[in-house]
């Protein structure tokens, strides 16, 4: 039995390795599981999620463009320090995704 094109599937999506790790540092920065200014050791983090380095970057990278992580030359990555406003936005956009998801 084969299947026509006009059967209307949308290729499925799979999250790449980044992209997960990126969402599980999120979770955990919005968490207060990583506390604000704590640095995050790139050889420990990868032996934790059992991943090269090269993701973990990606990964991490992803969150400095967000505003969850800053880079500092020199010295590596940290958590960033969220007032209340920030927390209350994070959660905000979190309700209203995951409404829209439902």
């Amino acid at each position: 039995m084969t299947l026509s094109h006009e059967a209307g599937f949308e290729p499925l999506s799979r999250p790449s390795t980044p992209e997960l790790i990126a969402e599980r540092l999120r979770e955990a920065i919005t968490r207060g599981r990583l506390a604000p200014g704590q640095q995050l050791g790139e050889a420990s983090l990868a032996a934790q999620f059992e991943v090269s380095r090269g993701p973990l970057r990606e990964a991490m990278q992803r969150l400095v463009a967000e505003g969850l992580l800053r880079s500092e030359r020199n010295r590596g990555i940290f958590v960033v320090e969220l007032s209340d406003d920030d927390v209350r936005d994070v959660y905000q956009a979190r309700k209203a995704i995951e409404r829209a998801a439902v």
